[in-house]
């Protein structure tokens, strides 16, 4: 426990400035969104027409914020003292993938809600609530695939980012088609508005799907800590 006290302290000194910077900016994309996308709502319903734009347009931004704060967790700093210390630290490499991670997974979770704050005080606010945690889960799993993103080589790289932001927008894809799946009385009889919008199921499916990814991704993270040599 404390080598991951050690461990989050020491992210969170390299962290916080591209903490503070997503955040203001989340709260920022959070009232400008609704000024765009208020056009397709009425009366607070979410339009049934474009339910991508609702989701996994917004969704685009939280992971590319997921995938900034991955990267400035991981790189390596010539500079700081301490992510020297911690790379020869006598850990095993899920030990310090999963302490490396927890500060990055809330300061995602910190984005989402900024971005929500930021839509709720706009006056044209009429996103469903928890698309914004929706958003989050799926930018949390976007951020752990991306984890691996500084250790890889620059094909790996890339690759890394394509699926970083590939099983984010799975995830919102999932509760998408989920939701409109079993609510088909949800859509009004215009088939224009959700009249309600029961998104349960979507929520626990791709919930069940974003565990999965990151799961896999947070074990590989770990091996290649494991097999990283700080030393020339």
């Amino acid at each position: 426990m404390s080598a991951t006290r050690a461990i989050v302290w020491g992210r969170f000194r390299l962290l916080w400035p591209a903490a503070l910077i997503l955040l203001v900016s989340s709260l920022a994309v959070g009232w400008m969104q609704q000024n765009s996308l208020s056009i397709f709502a009425h009366n607070t319903r979410v339009s049934a027409a474009q339910p991508i734009l609702w989701l996994i347009g917004p969704l685009l931004y939280t992971t590319l914020a997921a995938i900034v704060i991955a990267y400035a967790n991981t790189r390596r700093t010539s500079g700081d003292p301490f992510a020297f210390c911690e790379e020869c630290a006598p850990l095993f490499g899920r030990q310090r993938a999963r302490a490396a991670a927890l500060l990055p997974v809330i300061v995602i979770f910190a984005c989402s809600a900024a971005e929500y704050a930021g839509a709720r005080a706009n006056p044209n606010y009429g996103t469903p609530p928890t698309f914004f945690l929706f958003d989050a889960i799926g930018a949390v799993s976007a951020m752990l695939v991306a984890l691996s993103i500084p250790l890889r080589e620059p094909f790996g790289k890339a690759l890394y980012v394509v699926l970083a932001f590939g099983s984010s927008m799975v995830c919102g894809a999932i509760v998408v088609a989920v939701t409109m799946l079993t609510n088909p009385a949800a859509v009004s009889a215009q088939g224009r508005y959700y009249v309600s919008f029961n998104d349960l199921w979507g929520g626990t499916a791709e919930l069940a799907f974003a565990i999965l990814i990151g799961f896999i991704a947070l074990r590989q993270y770990g091996e290649a800590l494991a097999r990283f040599d700080p030393l020339p």
